[in-house]
């Protein structure tokens, strides 16, 4: 996008003759190297002193005061009509000229983020074209922005230049006038950020493909990598990876599931696995199940056939853990123990 000055000259090209002529006789006190953002500051802050000075001038028409107190108390209602009117244009008139600071910052902001750098980051052909005319619309309603701040500021340095009495006409005839004009500047800012949002909808989109080209690009090392991890771990020595889980853990869980498996008598416990509890247990959710039950009472071999079950229903790609507590041996019942023979 062309740099904030450029915006900011072609909005002042496109402005009606007499807001061009009243910007030409205020710049006298402005920089003549001066950016939009700080030209439009020097404007507000002129009006605004303006409007101040104006505030504090007393005007007195005594040669007219014997005429009007004659018509004092036939025309007191429209003097009143005339206070309020003036005090909400006053009031209007410094609730656009504080807007205006936010809209200048919005649409600088744009103008850094969405640059042709920015957008252009190497897209295909239609993206390109998406892309330009993205910033060109942008550009445009940036450019309308600035032209109805230049003729906002005018006509409110214009309301504060009046003579009290004009003043008050103007804001009895033309008291909805400065309400649209904010209106529109708003509704104006509103298309500027929603031409922004296009923009970074754009730029989103280029760079989510070029972030799945970049994925595509490395995949075929990622695979590779993969498969000589996989080569480097097949070729670990047996009696090496032994050694390395009894490390971890010493306790013999398997022997000790055989061992109970053993002694279970053939076609005992098969009523467990019929049980409605066990089946509604085994088809939800839930991670934990109990079973009571006295000492001696036969659970371990309840367990035992549990897991001879789950090992025969388990895919090749799913493991089971399992372990056998057991009071009298202190490895068989210390809870870190337990979590080492359950990781190994």
């Amino acid at each position: 996008m062309s740099n904030s000055s450029c915006l900011w000259a072609k909005a002042r090209e496109n402005l009606p003759a007499d807001v061009r002529d009243w910007l030409a006789s205020l710049e006298q006190g402005i920089q003549l190297n001066a950016t939009g953002t700080e030209q439009i500051d020097a404007l507000i802050k002129q009006t605004a002193q303006k409007q101040q000075e104006l505030g504090r001038t007393s005007h007195k028409f005594k040669k007219y005061f014997d005429n009007i107190i004659r018509w004092l108390d036939k025309f007191k209602g429209i003097g009143d009509v005339a206070i309020l009117a003036e005090r909400e244009q006053a009031d209007t008139v410094l609730e656009l000229l504080a807007s205006t600071p936010h809209f200048v910052f919005s649409g600088r902001v744009l103008e850094m983020v969405y640059t042709q750098e920015s957008m252009h980051i190497g897209g295909t052909q239609n993206e390109v074209k998406l892309s330009q005319q993205g910033l060109d619309n942008l550009r445009e309603e940036l450019i309308k922005l600035y032209s109805a701040l230049f003729s906002a500021l005018k006509y409110c340095y214009f309301i504060s230049s009046q003579h009290k009495v004009k003043r008050k006409a103007t804001a009895i005839l033309n008291s909805s006038e400065l309400v649209s004009i904010h209106q529109g500047l708003e509704a104006q800012h509103k298309k500027v950020i929603d031409r922004g949002e296009d923009c970074r909808k754009i730029l989103s989109h280029t760079l989510s493909r070029k972030s799945l080209n970049l994925l595509r690009s490395i995949q075929p090392s990622l695979t590779e990598i993969g498969d000589r991890v996989r080569e480097l771990l097949v070729r670990i020595d047996e009696s090496e990876r032994c050694e390395t889980l009894k490390s971890i853990s010493a306790i013999l869980y398997r022997a000790h599931h055989e061992e109970v498996s053993g002694k279970r008598t053939a076609g005992t416990c098969e009523w467990i696995l019929k049980k409605e509890k066990f089946i509604r247990w085994e088809e939800s959710d839930s991670s934990v199940t109990i079973l009571y039950g006295n000492p001696g009472a036969g659970k371990t071999f309840l367990i035992s056939r549990v897991v001879d079950y789950s090992i025969g229903k388990a895919e090749t790609s799913e493991a089971l853990a399992f372990f056998y507590c057991k009071r009298d041996e202190q490895n068989r019942r210390n809870p870190q123990d337990i979590l080492r023979s359950i990781l190994r």
